[in-house]
């Protein structure tokens, strides 16, 4: 039963560190203007292929409502 206020107090401990820590947020970092670059990569890269495979499959399930194959 030893273990248990040795455990409380690392846990206080580590609490403390984690509040004393500070992350710079993403404006205090001059990494705004990459951030916003790497969002229009993804969407240039995988947005507008998955947006075009979509009408494309759109409009062959259209054909082949309109056209059925006759065996």
């Amino acid at each position: 039963m030893s273990i248990l206020p040795s455990l409380i107090d690392h846990a206080g401990h580590l609490g403390a560190a984690l509040a004393e820590y500070t992350q710079p947020t993403i404006h205090e970092e001059e990494t705004l203007p990459s951030a916003i670059r790497a969002f229009i990569i993804i969407g240039a890269f995988v947005v507008v292929p998955v947006s075009i495979a979509w009408f494309m499959s759109r409009c062959a399930e259209i054909y082949e409502a309109r056209h059925p194959e006759e065996t």
